[in-house]
């Protein structure tokens, strides 16, 4: 009976411990949004986006967080907006394959 009643408290504590730890987590910052002019602007300038891209990448403390947010969404743009495929499909495997 005693085990039952140690156990009993043993969880106990574990599920307080584990409350507090879970409360203490720090918040997450949500990234700010750029303007979508801002967003049209870089993804028009090649050049531009190029070195945004460059410099968010190594030197994140030196840049905006809102320009790199901005330049990965320009990024995203031309990315999607690109007519010409980036991606080709395997050819068709022929139905029996030589053993």
């Amino acid at each position: 009976m005693s085990k039952i009643i140690m156990l009993c408290v043993a969880l106990m504590v574990c599920a307080v411990a584990g409350c507090k730890r879970a409360a203490s987590t720090p918040a997450v910052v949500p990234a700010p949004q750029p303007s979508p002019e801002l967003v049209d602007e870089i993804a028009r300038d090649e050049g531009r986006l190029k070195e945004l891209r460059r410099l968010c990448v190594e030197e994140r403390q030196k840049v905006d967080e809102a320009l790199c947010a901005a330049s990965a969404l320009a990024a995203r743009k031309r990315f999607i907006a690109d007519p010409k495929p980036r991606y080709m499909p395997l050819p068709m495997l022929p139905k029996h394959l030589p053993p």
